[in-house]
């Protein structure tokens, strides 16, 4: 294989269903064409392309919708397999499929097409629309001049109008639907919203069965306070109540408070740095949350500058209030929280947790609101609302092998809200909220199986998903997994758990038809590119509908082996060994050691050949061109993040020379990111490898800790509790920062190496790179700096990921293969 054969192979991702389980659908994307989606049936020969379309717009029973590059649509009618093309910025299809929406946004044009006749309806000076959840009706925001209008379009034979407002000065800035669809709630704002006494805007509740309106002037609302005013944002949006009784909306300050001090000042006791304090003002400038109380007109606040954040259940009739900053500055990045419990019907709040976890999977409501679950003091306990009793669930599992209780998370509540389940590391359990004992529902742990519960299949498109779960008529689908085999298993109402295809592959893209009679999942290995497999639930059959890149059978593919070793510790670790592909045992091949913690999970993933690459490597270009490609696993010992990795990558790279015919003295060692990192590090400990590249990684822990992340994040909590695992401040191990940090052995060094980074790089910033380089220049040693304009931390620019790939493969083709040396090479 050479690049120019690259170019032959496309990525491929599967799509899920259409048409309740008849057709399914998967994507090809090339690097030098554009992308297709396609449409095949399942049982039958059809296959219809949807051609230089990379996105999916709509998939239903009747047509298939793609989004194409240039905001181009393509219409596919399944039954006859036409294709209609249309020019629109967004298109959508009403549930029934009776209906399509075409939106121009230039235009300002609105067209509801009705697909049984043909005919167009045009609504024009539209600015926005949105339909309800049963897509049975539209309303649609229009501006003529200064004037504003708001209509309701029913989608029935006549489309029925009802104009909601009309000729109004204000404009509809944000709306929400109803979970029924027969209630619309909306905010509205003048342009005159800014400034200390400018507008501050309306809120309106439209109920469609009453056809009664219900308006509040918040320039005039009891209670709300005069500083402020609507506005809209993502964080809190607009939301009504399954009982159409409360409001959620967020407001703000009409006039933000500024900070005027010059120069900047940045104090030492203030919680953020101060790009985040001018942000925040102390929580003056924020969005906070606040409820209309529809039956009695009232306004609740619910957030505010000493309470900032929430958390609120589905009625709106409990929250919890925190303040972030609480127990800022320190080194967490995200510290603990007190935990306030506000009961939002009597307006009264009182303490609920002291300092708990600041993590949002680790507190949450019910979906009825009333439990609180939440994860403290090694365990997971259970908050009823209605009777002020917190319990410990955990108590629950004394029985049960299950000794590590932080690997629990609840996911699913029963739709009664009797039994809690909830994930383990081999078992989904169900965790009775009265009397009674747990139960596993796949006994994972007694066959030494993982099975990990699949909470958002991926199921069928149109399916909203729910934290509610009825055995007696839903299955669930699991991810499986046991050594190195993976696969999948499903559990159906009043039947037993049934494994698919658990199998040394690599699996992904999990569907399940709505139908639930056919479940789709993509399989590789490292030489066999995705497959796209349909497993007929109803029986029990596995078959192969579509095999991607079928010309990998012309060419050699190599093999994968795995192989173990100890490092200094006696730890026992894994590596996958990737052989090239015209293997002899009687010849010696060079060797790459691509290095990045665990990759063991690589073992069975199909790489496609490629000179686009973003951190400039591709283990199929390597295999493909004589190179062994070696990924080692890596344990890491808690302030020694540099040493440890060096060790297993040594001990790693001596253990598969004994595995294969692999020339010692001609094996490279690569890494990105934090990989960059432990590359460098590791040949200042050794001159074990004859050439290095180290790529976006940290050269100087006391520069890294001491810098910002990103320019706004505050880098403690990286080196001390995550990836750089030092395990205390710099200030507490000061040496200990020095000693783990490649600069601080630059002396040590005598294998060549090459550096790069994006310029653009704040994520590792790129002066760590440019320090290192400079080192090696005062040093006279030989090395060689790639610094790529209008790249961050990845490469993502086509130009510069061929770049890199190339260079990347010259600069170990002299170095291990005798090959050209370059103008750019030191």
């Amino acid at each position: 294989m050479t690049p120019e054969d690259y170019d032959k192979w496309y990525r491929f991702n599967s799509l899920g269903f259409a048409s309740e389980g008849k057709w399914v659908l998967f994507k090809k994307s090339y690097t030098d064409q554009p992308d297709s989606l396609f449409v095949k049936e399942i049982i039958g020969d059809r296959l219809y392309a949807i051609e230089d379309c990379g996105q999916l717009a709509y998939v239903g029973n009747k047509i298939v919708i793609g989004h194409c590059a240039n905001g181009r649509y393509q219409i596919l009618h399944l039954a006859s397999g036409r294709m209609e093309k249309m020019n629109a910025d967004k298109v959508e299809v009403s549930l029934n499929e009776d209906y399509l929406m075409m939106y121009h946004k230039q235009k300002k044009e609105l067209i509801i097409r009705n697909l049984s006749n043909g005919k167009n309806a045009f609504f024009f000076n539209v600015y926005d629309y949105s339909h309800n959840p049963k897509s049975n009706a539209i309303a649609i925001m229009s501006r003529e001049s200064t004037e504003n209008q708001l209509t309701l379009v029913f989608l029935n034979k006549t489309l029925k109008e009802v104009v909601l407002l009309e000729n109004s000065s204000r404009k509809v800035v944000e709306l929400t639907w109803n979970a029924a669809g027969d209630g619309v709630a909306f905010s509205m704002a003048s342009s005159e919203s800014e400034g200390e006494y400018g507008d501050a805007g309306e809120l309106c509740f439209y109920k469609i069965t009453k056809e009664k309106m219900m308006r509040i002037d918040l320039n005039n609302w009891g209670g709300f306070p005069s500083d402020k005013k609507l506005v809209s944002t993502w964080v809190l949006p607009l939301r009504i109540t399954p009982d159409d009784n409360r409001i959620l909306f967020a407001f703000k300050r009409k006039q933000p408070v500024e900070m005027k001090e010059l120069p900047e000042v940045w104090k030492a006791g203030d919680p953020y740095i101060y790009k985040g304090m001018t942000y925040r003002m102390h929580w003056q400038n924020t969005a906070k949350l606040g409820i209309w109380d529809v039956k009695t007109n009232r306004f609740i606040k619910v957030t505010d500058t000493l309470y900032p954040q929430s958390l609120i259940n589905k009625d709106a009739s409990l929250a919890l209030l925190y303040n972030p900053a609480t127990y800022q500055p320190q080194s967490m990045s995200k510290p603990p929280i007190d935990l306030y419990i506000a009961d939002l019907k009597k307006e009264r709040k009182t303490l609920f947790l002291k300092r708990q976890l600041h993590e949002t999977s680790k507190v949450s409501f019910s979906p009825s609101g009333r439990y609180i679950q939440y994860f403290r003091e090694k365990g997971w306990w259970l908050y009823d609302s209605k009777t002020d009793v917190h319990v410990n669930l955990c108590k629950k599992f004394e029985n049960t092998q299950l000794i590590d209780y932080d690997e629990l998370t609840p996911l699913l509540w029963s739709k009664d809200e009797d039994a809690l389940f909830m994930q383990g590391s081999y078992d989904l359990w169900e965790v009775p909220i009265g009397n009674g004992e747990v139960k596993s529902l796949t006994n994972g742990r007694k066959k030494g199986v993982h099975y990990h519960i699949l909470t958002k299949p991926t199921v069928y498109q149109k399916r909203p998903q729910s934290l509610y779960f009825n055995r007696q008529t839903q299955s669930l689908i699991f991810s499986v997994k046991k050594g190195d085999s993976m696969g999948y298993a499903i559990l159906r109402p009043q039947k037993k758990l049934q494994d698919i295809s658990l199998s040394e592959n690599y699996v992904r893209d999990p569907f399940l038809s709505e139908d639930e009679r056919y479940f789709s999942f993509r399989m590789e290995r490292n030489d066999q590119p995705s497959k796209l497999m349909i497993y007929d639930l109803s029986s029990d059959r596995l078959q192969t509908l579509f095999q991607s890149n079928p010309h990998y059978k012309n060419y050699k593919q190599g093999r994968s082996k795995k192989i173990f070793y100890r490092n200094k510790d006696g730890v026992l670790l894994s590596g996958i060994l990737r052989f090239p592909t015209d293997y002899k045992k009687d010849s010696l091949y060079p060797m790459i050691v691509r290095v990045y913690e665990k990759q063991g999970y690589k073992r069975f993933q199909y790489v496609n050949p490629t000179m686009y690459n973003g951190s400039g490597f591709n283990s199929k270009n390597y295999v493909n061109n004589g190179y062994f490609v070696f990924l080692p696993d890596i344990s890491y010992t808690i302030g020694e993040p540099g040493f440890s990795a060096a060790d297993c990558i040594i001990s790693g790279t001596k253990a598969a020379l004994k595995e294969a015919s692999i020339d010692p003295d001609r094996i490279g060692l690569i890494g990105h990111s934090y990989g960059g990192f432990e590359t460098l590090f590791t040949i200042t400990q050794t001159d074990f490898f004859a050439t290095a590249i180290a790529s976006a990684g940290v050269t100087d822990m006391v520069r890294g800790y001491l810098g910002l992340q990103d320019r706004i994040l505050l880098s403690y909590d990286m080196y001390e509790h995550f990836q750089h695992r030092m395990g205390v401040s710099l200030f507490e191990d000061y040496q200990g920062y020095l000693d783990n940090s490649p600069i601080y052995h630059a002396t040590k060094i005598h294998t060549p190496f090459l550096l790069w980074s994006g310029k653009e790089d704040y994520h590792v910033n790129y002066h760590q790179s440019i320090s290192f380089h400079l080192a090696m220049k005062r040093l006279g040693k030989p090395n060689s700096l790639l610094l790529y304009p209008q790249e961050g931390h990845v490469l993502g620019r086509p130009e510069s990921q061929k770049d890199i790939t190339i260079k990347t493969e010259q600069w170990f083709a002299y170095y291990l293969k005798d090959g050209i040396k370059y103008d750019w090479m030191p």
